[in-house]
């Protein structure tokens, strides 16, 4: 291989190639038997600082706190009334059942003499009319009453001359809230 051929490719590889012409170098063995071959290395020392590149630190950080905001709510209460009505309670009056009217009589006194008294006592309702007949042998007497709240009611009858050891029925007839009752008594005059 020429020199200048070798120089020019020594320069190329700049001594990373050495193996490259040393293998080129042996095809052209009679050559190089005939004249020793004068190999100049050239090494090229390239100094060059390695560029250093300077990296901007950021902090990032962690956690944020998101921005504080601040609103004012106006609060307004409303108070309401409720009123309820209820309706008026409804007064039922309860009719109280009309008592049936009752006769039930007696005489004070059953064996009055000449000339004396014996009254009627009839029980009843309150209020009822009452009228008592006593029926003498030769006569009939009518009298009329009204029954206490307690529902009593005296009737007399004066004995003048009735007829001794005759029997004299009293009839009684009771009257209150349209309804009527009877009853009878008696009573046999003495000398």
């Amino acid at each position: 291989m020429p020199r200048s051929l070798l120089r020019w490719a020594g320069a190329l590889c700049a001594g990373g190639c050495a193996v490259l012409l040393a293998a080129c170098g042996s095809t052209d063995l009679t050559t190089a038997t005939a004249q020793p071959a004068q190999t100049t290395t050239s090494v090229v020392t390239t100094s060059s600082p390695v560029p250093t590149t300077t990296i901007p630190t950021t902090t990032i950080p962690t956690t944020t706190t998101p921005p504080t905001t601040t609103h004012r709510v106006t609060v307004r209460h409303t108070i309401t009334t409720h009123t309820t009505t209820r309706p008026a309670p409804v007064h039922t009056t309860t009719k109280k059942p009309t008592p049936r009217t009752t006769c039930t009589a007696s005489m004070t006194d059953s064996h009055p003499a000449d000339n004396h008294a014996t009254d009627v006592i009839v029980h009843t309702v309150a209020g009822a009319r009452v009228t008592a007949t006593a029926h003498y042998k030769t006569t009939t007497t009518s009298h009329s009453a009204t029954a206490s709240g307690g529902g009593r009611a005296e009737i007399e009858f004066l004995i003048s001359r009735a007829t001794p050891g005759f029997t004299v029925i009293v009839s009684v007839t009771a009257t209150a809230h349209g309804s009527a009752d009877s009853c009878s008594t008696s009573f046999t005059p003495v000398k």
